[in-house]
């Protein structure tokens, strides 16, 4: 079930839902400029397929299915987990996932559930109630506050009831039903998982993915995953047992995350993408915590590499570069100075330094400013462009 066929690119919903560590997910331009990068490579790969329930992850889904089974029956031997707990995982996740002002949270809260004030508050009363909530001290760390201000908001807000994320924050084991139905073909459609190894793809052609620290994203029904990332989450697994559930992996976290967007986008059509996200990115971190974005963050500090022609093609430039201002310096090789011969190493500065300043543009005869602070600068536009002030003797 490796190589591909068209029907991945050719998916009814054209709509890209990504996963995001940065403060804005990739957009479709980025995702399909890597997409059209690998398909002229080696193309991307089904990983698995839920309407043969075959494939290389067919034992992860499984490992999925197992997860959920213990979360609906006994939630309790996967992890402690009261509605406070829900309501200080829902709101660093808010905070973090959304960083905006009070109205921008409060319009949040609105969308996901009502606010529930005493009949004598007045409107100054009430501003200054959200205020509280989200009136995050600096000086302190911000998980030695959150508990505290989760019961703020627990005293004047509620998710709507029935949502998913009220079954988030008050009861994980509702969600786990919800999932297993999505995850069976017969209960709920088709979905598949593809794995981008982007092998052969140029470094320049990933770089937006890894601006938005995207390693996964949906289209339609497919889950689409960056295969070089699984190494580094299995990595972070270790580290991830502290403060979530223990038999959870950060893949599954991931992929589960994955699926909670894709069920409020069936559910909810009219759903905005940031909205999903802080929903799904609060199940995730009932299941692990912060660490799935730890580790993405590790990951994406050299993704991508370049390829060994990239390195080639930089090298080339350099040596070009190299040899543009030698025989500025020296002359053309058909001069006379052997190239190979030994030259004085203060004769060879001085050389270059003439070039460069017989390139400076004072030579060019460009108007030539100074700075308050006694620098010099040229104008680019309405760019200063500072130059380098002549040595003396």
């Amino acid at each position: 079930m490796k190589r591909i066929d068209q029907g991945i690119q050719n998916n009814s919903d054209s709509r890209i839902w990504a996963w995001y560590g940065a403060e804005a997910p990739a957009s479709n331009d980025i995702i399909s400029i890597a997409e059209v990068a690998e398909q002229n490579a080696e193309g991307p790969e089904i990983l698995y397929d839920n309407t043969i329930e075959k494939g290389e992850f067919s034992h992860k889904v499984a490992r999925i299915c197992e997860l959920l089974n213990k979360l609906h029956e006994k939630p309790e031997a996967l992890r402690s987990w009261e509605k406070l707990d829900g309501f200080s995982t829902f709101l660093l996740t808010l905070i973090d996932r959304a960083p905006t002002d009070i109205r921008g949270y409060a319009l949040i809260l609105q969308r996901f559930g009502s606010f529930i004030f005493s009949d004598n508050d007045s409107s100054k009363e009430k501003k200054n109630k959200i205020n509280a909530v989200f009136c995050i001290e600096e000086e302190t760390s911000i998980y030695s506050q959150i508990r505290d201000r989760a019961k703020l908001l627990n005293a004047i807000w509620y998710p709507h009831e029935g949502s998913l994320l009220e079954h988030i924050i008050r009861d994980p084991a509702k969600v786990a039903q919800a999932m297993l139905n999505r995850l069976s073909f017969s209960k709920g459609g088709q979905f598949r998982i593809i794995g981008h190894p982007f092998r052969h793809v140029r470094s320049k052609d990933l770089q937006g993915l890894a601006e938005a620290k995207t390693v996964a994203y949906q289209r339609g029904s497919d889950i689409h995953l960056i295969s070089e990332v699984f190494q580094t989450l299995d990595k972070w697994d270790g580290d991830s047992l502290v403060g979530g559930v223990e038999q959870a992996t950060l893949l599954d976290a991931l992929l589960l995350h994955e699926m909670t967007e894709l069920l409020l986008r069936e559910n909810e059509p009219d759903i905005c993408p940031l909205d999903a996200h802080i929903i799904a990115s609060t199940f995730e971190r009932y299941l692990k915590g912060p660490f799935l974005t730890l580790a993405v963050d590790d990951f994406f500090i050299d993704w991508p590499k370049p390829l060994g022609i990239e390195v080639a093609e930089l090298q080339r430039r350099e040596m070009s570069q190299q040899i543009f201002w030698w025989e500025k310096a020296f002359g053309p090789p058909s001069s006379s100075i052997d190239i190979g011969s030994n030259i004085d190493e203060a004769s060879f500065r001085e050389a270059i330094s003439t070039c460069e300043l017989n390139d400076s543009p004072i030579q060019r005869g460009e108007k030539i400013y100074r700075s308050k602070d006694g620098k010099l600068y040229r104008l680019d536009g309405v760019k200063k462009v500072f130059v380098r002030k002549k040595k003396s003797e």
